[in-house]
């Protein structure tokens, strides 16, 4: 049972990180494409 416990605590955790790790990837994302345009313009 503590292993069980331990694994979700684990996954809990990771699905914290990955969604951490989603949106600032999108940030991201959005940056390099707002410099993709503003480089199209120039």
């Amino acid at each position: 049972m503590i292993a069980v416990q331990a694994l979700e605590k684990q996954n809990r955790e990771m699905k914290a990180e990955n969604a951490d790790l989603k949106a600032r990837l999108e940030r991201l994302e959005r940056m390099i494409g707002g410099l993709a345009v503003s480089m199209k313009s120039e």
